[in-house]
């Protein structure tokens, strides 16, 4: 008897089709950083998660469309680049973290596009991206309003202040998109999601999220030729640059923000609530699309996103300036302190910023491994040495990227960038893909001066922006099978497992019987802890020895006691100090080849250091 051809079901409704893309979110950035309790636990978090890309990819029907095929193929390539540089790497166990991240992002941007391309309202499905990043900001957003931005540099429990400032900011192309919706409650929706962007840009006051905004709004106007759209966006910028102005004159932060919030509703209701005398406009792509050629006005739009962008690096340059690299801690204690705010022990200096140090110290140590890079976390292994701020990251992803993976690595994630572009401004030119166009230009715009794409907020709302762009380009929505959806469910269960598997043992070891390794781990904290409590950092010893080391094998004895009497007020009197870099010591076993690192770089820069009297 003859098999009948099995029916596909029919697709499940927006709020279904919704479920495994906040699953995705919530599972594929947050494991990765759970399962930090081996480098076997990692090694087997980062391979399923490859593996898992693999299956789901073998299984898409859409397998075959080549702009998904050459995205998802650069994922898994930065993915196996990042794993085997574990292999050279100054900390291995950050190399196979790094790839397990960047596999969750390649799975969760395909999580994120089959369910986005069953759904029958694409203009709901970006109204959930706002919600979703209202959620994921919510917290961070909260800690930066009680204790008083913009004072707090850390706050919340996964992010950076600036993270917080340029997901909240990705309300503002999305409420532009929503101020033209027919549906009366969705037009309603935009003043919140509005007002929402402004307070959290004032509070924030990250001037990179600022300059990320404005190139955001700029490229939705260039890429959308409704001007009301376009008013819209210029009465916001006016906003901005005015909450920038009160953040210099105002001093009461909830008193300006909430006038920042009235005024934002107020113009939005007046310009796109109900729209007396306006036909309602389609959001379908019907009679939207910019003009192809060059206008005055986009090339006026060009020109502000590369002066935003010019800006913002300039103004990070000028505020940190040039700066000896060698230990200039040990040279300046004074510099140093710390914020005594709540929940914060982030070790600050006087100046405003560092970027242009942390910059000129990745290009450094990228020399000594210029093609296949340092590895993953390398910047934070070598800067931890340093006698100056350790910083987790270079604050560039350009230059992070460049450091760690190299020219090769680098040359991939290029490749991933302009596919991602392509993706988004190609194909048809829909208001979606505008905004779309808007999130993915913001965060690119941004990450060139700050490494936030590592943070799990940017990353889950740069997938959301990603899956709208991707379905335009692939078949319509009627022929996609459910299969690919099951994929993905069993691939998120797969991932809950991992973390169970991989958390357990971590666990474990903490609660169970203390070794002396154990057992020496916590004296380094409670070291580091009392330390923070003292309010000072105490330059590693071994730093100070090297440099003694070599200033004495220089027959330089003049110097080198200089070296150890201007440190002597921030650690020789400090037992606890001492202490602090001995159990540093013992309780890292990969510590010595970084300590031969820096001694061969503290002989480089000696070597090119003139005596002084």
């Amino acid at each position: 008897m003859p098999s009948t051809p099995r029916e596909e079901r029919p697709a499940p409704p927006v709020d279904v089709a919704l479920v495994p893309l906040v699953l995705a979110g919530a599972a594929t950035f947050w494991l990765p950083s759970a399962a930090e309790g081996s480098s076997a636990s990692r090694a087997l978090a980062a391979l399923a998660l490859g593996a898992l890309i693999s299956l789901a990819f073998a299984r898409d029907p859409f397998a075959a469309h080549p702009r998904v095929r050459w995205g998802m193929a650069g994922v898994l390539a930065l993915v196996v680049w990042y794993f085997a540089s574990r292999t050279w790497a100054i900390d291995p166990g950050g190399s196979v973290l790094e790839a397990g991240r960047i596999a969750a992002f390649g799975l969760g941007v395909y999580a994120a596009h089959v369910a986005l391309i069953r759904q029958t309202s694409r203009v709901l499905a970006l109204a959930a991206i706002g919600a979703a990043a209202v959620v994921v900001s919510a917290p961070d957003l909260w800690e930066v309003l009680r204790h008083g931005a913009p004072a707090v540099r850390e706050a919340g429990f996964s992010g950076y202040w600036n993270a917080t400032a340029i997901i909240a900011l990705t309300l503002a192309p999305l409420s532009a998109l929503l101020i033209r919706s027919r549906r009366f409650g969705l037009a309603l929706l935009a003043g919140p999601l509005l007002a929402a962007a402004v307070s959290t840009a004032a509070v924030t006051a990250s001037r990179g999220a600022l300059a990320a905004t404005i190139i955001g709004l700029v490229v939705v106007a260039l890429l959308d030729s409704n001007r009301r759209l376009g008013a819209a966006i210029a009465v916001f910028v006016a906003l901005m640059l005015g909450a920038g102005v009160a953040l210099l004159s105002v001093s009461s932060i909830p008193g300006w923000v909430a006038l920042a919030v009235v005024f934002v509703i107020g113009v939005n209701g007046a310009i796109g609530f109900r729209r007396v005398g306006l036909a309602p406009i389609p959001l379908d792509g019907d009679g939207v699309a910019a003009p192809k050629r060059l206008t005055p006005v986009r090339l006026a739009g060009g020109l502000i996103c590369a002066a935003a962008a010019v800006v913002v690096i300039a103004l990070a340059v000028h505020s940190s300036g040039a700066r000896d690299t060698v230990a200039p801690a040990v040279e300046r204690p004074a510099s140093m302190q710390f914020d005594e705010l709540p929940g914060v022990s982030r070790l600050t200096s006087t100046d405003d910023s560092r970027r242009s140090e942390w910059w000129h110290q990745s290009i450094d140590a990228w020399k000594d491994a210029p093609v296949r890079g340092e590895g993953g976390n390398a910047f934070s292994s070598l800067s931890a040495l340093r006698a100056d701020r350790a910083s987790e990251h270079v604050h560039s992803s350009v230059l992070q990227l460049l450091l760690e993976v190299g020219i090769v690595g680098l040359l991939i994630a290029l490749a991933i960038a302009a596919w991602l572009v392509r993706a988004t401004l190609g194909a048809t030119r829909t208001p979606e893909r505008a905004v779309a166009a808007a999130i993915v230009a913001m965060v690119m715009a941004q990450s060139l001066i700050d490494w936030t794409l590592s943070l799990p907020q940017v990353m889950f709302v740069l997938v959301l922006a990603c899956a709208v762009a991707l379905p335009r380009a692939l078949p319509a929505r009627g022929e996609v099978p459910l299969a690919p959806l099951k994929v993905v469910f069993a691939a998120l269960a797969g991932l809950a497992l991992i973390a169970v598997v991989a958390v357990t043992p971590f666990a474990a070891d903490l609660l169970g019987d203390q070794s002396a390794r154990d057992l020496d781990a916590k004296r380094y904290a409670a070291a580091a802890d009392h330390a923070s409590q003292a309010n000072v950092l105490m330059p590693t010893l071994d730093v100070l020895e090297l440099r003694v080391a070599a200033l004495e094998a220089a027959d330089r004895p003049k110097e080198a006691a200089r070296v150890l009497r201007e440190a002597e007020p921030v650690w020789l009197h400090r037992p606890d100090g001492i202490a602090f870099a001995k159990l540093r010591l013992a309780t890292d076993p990969e510590y010595g080849p970084i300590i031969e690192r820096e001694a061969a770089r503290q002989a480089r820069i000696l070597a090119a250091t003139p005596p002084s009297s």
